[in-house]
């Protein structure tokens, strides 16, 4: 009696190449092989075969870990993953070489540097400094958010272009004489950046012949309702700012360069509570509390 033993290898009928996108889940590949009898697919082991899994039943196969363009893990480190399929039948196996490469994803990449060192300033008066922001990336880096500690604000960005930089100008602001300290976080679709500000504000004790007096300032009525008055009849320096502030450091009011001797400030857009008055000459600072109450 001779009996039929099957000796046809199941034959190959997908591809030999394959792309994936890096960060990618799922299949990155499917074999696909035909024979008269059920197959069940497997790896060799010779070549990138530890980095993936195949499905036995579909030949599907995926990643282990997702793939990182920058960082490829195959033994090449070129992004190009080979590994042998296997296709058997119960019987007979087939094998074919395949080249999974994994494609580039462009992503935004942050960086910030600059110099933190922010030096004592007086109370009613701003110090700036400069951080930039870079993106080593190769994708348009968003920034989603900025926060800053309390006295510190800054420049609106928006965005980074590739392998590019944008410089933040940030503004200390003390209205205490107190040491102030926090981070500031940026967040962009690139990474989040946390610095840390330490900066102190300083009360101007002495008043020389060219520093203003703060009795000759005189606000009415304080506290007010509707309108407040800054008398600058007795000043003898020309001013050049005068700014009402919330308690946050805000700037609620602004005057550069006044000519009037009386200033009338309309004050009834302003929510009730503790404001504070900076009148400057340009190198002094006279600051005085306003209550606004209603």
């Amino acid at each position: 009696t001779v009996t039929d033993v099957d000796d046809t290898d199941p034959v190959f009928t997908s591809a030999t190449t394959a792309s994936f996108v890096e960060n990618g889940t799922g299949t990155a590949y499917t074999a696909v092989a035909t024979d008269a009898n059920a197959i069940t697919y497997s790896l060799g082991t010779s070549n990138d075969e530890s980095l993936f899994d195949i499905d036995g039943s579909t030949g599907a196969v995926t990643f282990k870990s997702s793939p990182d363009f920058e960082s490829p893990a195959d033994a090449d480190a070129d992004n190009a993953y080979v590994l042998e399929v296997k296709a058997n039948d119960g019987i007979n196996t087939a094998s074919q070489t395949v080249t999974i490469t994994v494609t580039n994803d462009p992503e935004a990449l942050l960086r910030v540097t600059g110099d933190l060192t922010v030096p004592n300033t007086a109370l009613g008066l701003e110090s700036t400094f400069d951080v930039t922001i870079h993106n080593d990336g190769d994708a348009e880096l968003s920034i989603t958010s900025i926060s800053f500690p309390t006295a510190f604000i800054g420049s609106n960005l928006l965005t980074v272009a590739a392998m590019s930089s944008e410089t933040l100008t940030i503004t200390f602001s003390p209205t205490e004489a107190i040491v102030y300290s926090g981070d500031i976080v940026i967040t962009t679709n690139g990474g989040v950046a946390t610095l840390s500000v330490t900066a102190a504000g300083e009360i101007i004790t002495s008043i020389a012949d060219d520093k203003l007096d703060e009795k000759s300032i005189v606000l009415y009525p304080n506290p007010a309702s509707d309108v407040l008055y800054v008398d600058l009849s007795e000043v003898l320096l020309p001013i050049k700012t005068v700014e009402l502030v919330n308690s946050s450091g805000l700037k609620s009011h602004l005057i550069t360069n006044p000519t009037e001797k009386i200033i009338r400030i309309d004050i009834r857009p302003f929510t009730s509570g503790v404001y504070l008055l900076r009148v400057s000459d340009g190198n002094s600072v006279v600051i005085k509390k306003v209550i606004i109450k209603r």
